[in-house]
């Protein structure tokens, strides 16, 4: 499994009220947990929020397109992963959806498949293509 060693935490939030995903620039925490954040608006402009709001922590991979992967993503395998496989296994994994709900389930399931981050591609997330969710 590729691990980065040291990674800089990165996070995306959901606005609920704006219906839209934002990079995250800076988390305000008080003992009651993240109260506030800080966002990119575009290139050059940061605004503030505070709740409600989802955050999102990055896994430290990117899928076989370069994209960062994050929990709350919605992934799939990729057709390099599924031409490794016999032809009833290539089936069954082809249909497979897989929502990244934390940092340790996202590695447990790859390790456990045998599989790399590049194995997969994002396909959706779970705010944005809540669709993806019933599969």
């Amino acid at each position: 499994m590729k691990w980065g060693g040291c990674v800089i935490p990165r996070f995306k939030a959901w606005l609920p009220r704006e219906k839209r995903l934002v990079k995250v620039v800076a988390l305000y925490v008080s003992d009651e947990g993240v109260t506030s954040i800080d966002y990119m608006d575009n290139q050059h402009t940061i605004n503030s929020h505070k709740t409600p709001f989802v955050v999102y922590q990055s896994t430290g991979a990117v899928d076989h397109a370069g994209v960062e992967i994050y929990e709350g993503d919605i992934l799939e395998f990729t057709e390099r992963f599924l031409d490794k496989l016999e032809p009833k296994e290539r089936a069954e994994y082809r249909e497979i959806k897989f929502l990244v709900t934390n940092l340790k389930t996202f590695w447990t399931y790859l390790q456990e498949l045998s599989a790399e981050p590049e194995d997969m591609q994002v396909i959706g997330n779970e705010r944005t293509t809540p669709e993806y969710l019933y599969f």
